[in-house]
């Protein structure tokens, strides 16, 4: 079984405990683990693939507790570094509909470099995941993204994509984003963004225009979640809405992660990408996504392949 690489950050989630209240109000948190990158690589683990997280935690006990973390999931620790510096946190803020807020403080994960990564780890990759909030934000894990995106195209290796916009991060930037979010598109042979992302990149509102933009971009598959009208899969020759199993949502919190990081499990398993082959990832991953929006945190709630 070939891996999966999924390089970027891995954090610490702080919840605040009363759903509305915004971190200013928050007096009392609860703790999880977190990160973009770091949650498809476990979901990619969790559902019988071999996801490689690559990123950099602090050599404090909030490092300590994400090692850990790993080593829970039987995920590899090899491409992760501890730095002598503060591990990444976010605080998060839940909303009654399920839906949440962030505020980051900038650590580790921002320090990983390229020559953090072991000749050994780029062997055998079929697939490099680029799903990063921060890595567009400057510092050593952009540069990173684009040296392994550059191997990529090298070496003939799948490009997954997604932008994982973050307002708080880039705010009146939003230029920036975009301009890098295209590059990334230009190369990817799937793209996963939410109809938000797909309207910022783009310009268009109209979900399927915006998706097809995309497509003319560059991407060979887009992938465009809808939440509860499951997700909207577009090819140069395909378009279709794939349904999603109605459920009550508690924390939408890593369902895109565990969405992405299902189809990427199945498809490093079969290395099949033809229309009905992805349509059946797809499906896989909206299973997965709806049964980690029940439960709060991402980690915990993404299932084990025999919980399925």
């Amino acid at each position: 079984m070939e891996r999966v690489l999924c390089p970027g950050e891995m954090l610490i989630d702080y919840f605040v405990s009363s759903t509305g209240d915004h971190n200013r109000n928050g007096y009392l948190y609860q703790k999880k683990a977190g990160g973009a990158s770091a949650n498809v690589a476990i979901a990619i683990q969790k559902l019988g693939a071999e996801g490689i997280f690559l990123g950099a935690v602090g050599n404090d006990e909030e490092g300590n507790f994400l090692v850990d973390t790993l080593m829970k999931y039987q995920a590899s620790t090899k491409g992760l570094k501890q730095l002598h510096t503060n591990t990444t946190l976010a605080y998060v803020t839940l909303f009654p509909d399920g839906e949440r807020d962030f505020e980051f403080v900038k650590g580790a994960a921002s320090d990983y470099t390229f020559k953090m990564i072991s000749d050994d780890l780029l062997e055998g990759v079929s697939i490099i995941h680029f799903g990063s909030a921060m890595a567009f934000m400057g510092g050593e894990l952009e540069g990173t993204y684009d040296q392994l995106l550059e191997y990529a195209i090298h070496n003939d290796i799948m490009v997954s994509f997604d932008p994982n916009y973050r307002e708080v991060l880039f705010g009146d930037n939003k230029n920036v984003f975009i301009e890098k979010s295209v590059r990334y598109i230009k190369h990817s042979d799937i793209v996963k963004v939410s109809d938000e992302e797909a309207a910022i990149i783009t310009g268009f509102s109209d979900v399927e225009t915006a998706a097809k933009a995309i497509i003319e971009m560059g991407a060979k598959n887009v992938l465009v979640t809808l939440g509860k009208n499951g997700t909207l899969f577009v090819t140069k020759e395909h378009l279709e809405y794939i349904p999603v199993i109605p459920v009550e949502m508690v924390d939408a919190t890593g369902a895109g992660d565990a969405f992405i990081g299902a189809v990427l499990a199945q498809f490093a398993k079969t290395k099949d990408m033809s229309i009905d082959a992805m349509k059946k990832y797809i499906a896989f991953g909206n299973k997965v996504g709806s049964i980690t929006v029940q439960k709060k945190g991402a980690l915990d709630s993404i299932p084990f392949i025999n919980e399925l």
